[in-house]
């Protein structure tokens, strides 16, 4: 996952710049750096950020992190 790609295509799309994200997040710019050198924020992050965009959480997870919650819901299903 390229997350900094996702966040930023994210953001295109809504009209948002990075910098007012970080902004509402009241994160650093520095973070941008980060997100490029391919740092990936903790979930409770990417779920603000899933609010502030109004982009499903599940679009911001890593495939690790969506292969365990499909895991779980497949047991969670029998």
């Amino acid at each position: 996952m390229d997350f900094y790609k996702t966040v930023s295509d994210i953001c295109d799309k809504r009209n948002i710049t990075l910098c007012s994200l970080l902004s509402q997040l009241e994160m650093s710019k520095a973070n941008i750096r980060n997100w490029r050198n391919g740092v990936i924020p903790k979930i409770s992050v990417r779920q603000k950020i899933a609010e502030i965009t109004d982009t499903p959480v599940e679009n911001l997870l890593t495939n690790e992190e969506k292969s365990v919650v499909n895991e779980i819901l497949k047991k969670n299903s029998r």
